[in-house]
């Protein structure tokens, strides 16, 4: 059986990097890999020698004209070259690339996605694959609305699956010992959504928050790469406006960071999943999230962004939500306390399925549809 796997953004290339070389351990497998940049970078580091996918991506919505073409064109001609009997793709965004390209020219062959971001579809050329591998049950709630026409299928998130190597004890410990003092660790994981006016309001009151709820707090910013030095130094300014001194983050992973907080605190950003598979792992309690959705414009942000007005994470029980500044420090102490860290570790190991199974159960899927007529598995997934 030969399989054509595709990715183009970081999201999607994580996953590959866990599924891929589970799938090359089979005989009876021939596994091809596709990819643009940023994926194709990311997964040629990794050893996975992926194909270049030549074709620059298109904006959203330019489904006709030039550049689309030649996407579209360049991706039948693939399909042509290595005549596939899968196809396997990443959801891209933004705009429309490789992996829209494959399922919209992929006519009978049977097409999959690894879904990165819970209940995200995407409509590309005006096809969806016919089938969604969802990381966990709210994941598919959410992509069964989207995707009327799919199958969906739990298969849990591999990209997490290189989590179970970590030394999570020692990570905390290396992490915490970065910061000097003994108070809450408390760590803001920014976004470069600054063009908002509710995020710095949403900021400002997270900081007068914290000074009231946890005044020996040590604080840490984790600056989302694309904020710009003036925005690093405004995070800097508010909190210093409240008495709160705010430092730079001193780990240099993301995980030993999240690993180090007590309370992780962003507004909707992935890292957040990143902490409660954490959670899922370790072996005693790590710490809390809170997102800070207390902005009007925030909310309809996240919602036009994800499809859906509460972050999946909170919904399974995994984060608490801040949706008004009214009543935030009371929130800000519950993150801190011990029976919610202790709640929000056993939640993470009750509800989110192990992703080490996760390419066992793609494979499973693989196979058992090819091994019954592929004419029966096609989803025309037409929008």
């Amino acid at each position: 059986m030969r399989v054509l796997v595709s990715a183009r953004d970081v999201g999607a290339a994580r996953h590959m990097m866990e599924i891929v070389p589970a799938l090359r351990l089979e005989n009876d497998l021939d596994i091809q890999v596709v990819a643009d940049d940023p994926a194709w970078s990311l997964l040629e580091q990794h050893g996975l020698n992926p194909i270049r996918f030549a074709e620059p991506a298109v904006a959203d919505g330019h489904v006709e004209g030039p550049g689309a073409t030649a996407l579209r064109s360049a991706a039948r001609d693939l399909l042509e070259a290595l005549r596939p009997d899968a196809v396997m793709v990443g959801l891209s965004g933004p705009g429309i690339g490789v992996d829209e390209a494959l399922v919209a020219e992929a006519g009978t062959i049977p097409t999959y996605a690894i879904q990165d971001y819970p209940g995200w579809v995407v409509d590309g050329f005006g096809f969806r694959p016919g089938t969604y591998f969802v990381g966990d049950a709210q994941a598919e709630h959410l992509t069964a609305e989207n995707a009327t026409e799919a199958r969906i299928v739990v298969a849990g998130s591999a990209k997490y699956a290189a989590y179970d190597e970590l030394d999570l004890d020692l990570l905390r410990n290396d992490g915490r010992a970065a910061f000097t003092g003994t108070g809450t660790i408390i760590g803001f994981y920014g976004q470069p959504v600054w063009f908002l006016p509710g995020y710095e309001r949403a900021i400002t009151g997270f900081a007068a928050a914290t000074a009231t709820a946890c005044p020996d707090a040590r604080v840490f910013y984790r600056a989302h790469p694309k904020e710009d030095a003036g925005q690093r130094q405004r995070m800097v300014d508010i909190f210093r406006a409240v008495g709160v001194d705010l430092v730079s983050d001193p780990n240099g992973t993301a995980e030993q960071s999240l690993a180090a907080a007590d309370v992780v605190v962003t507004c909707f950003s992935s890292c957040a999943t990143d902490h409660a598979y954490l959670q899922r792992f370790a072996r005693k309690p790590l710490g809390v999230t809170l997102f800070l959705l207390t902005e009007d414009d925030l909310r309809r942000y996240h919602a036009h962004q994800t499809g859906t007005e509460t972050p999946p994470s909170a919904t399974l029980g995994l984060a608490l939500l801040a949706t008004d500044g009214n009543g935030l420090a009371d929130l800000v102490r519950t993150a801190a306390s011990p029976d919610e860290t202790l709640r929000m570790w056993q939640q993470a190991r009750a509800v989110l399925p192990d992703p080490i199974r996760a390419s066992m159960t793609i494979l499973q899927t693989l196979r058992g549809d090819h091994a019954r007529d592929p004419r029966t598995l096609v989803h025309e997934g037409r929008i």
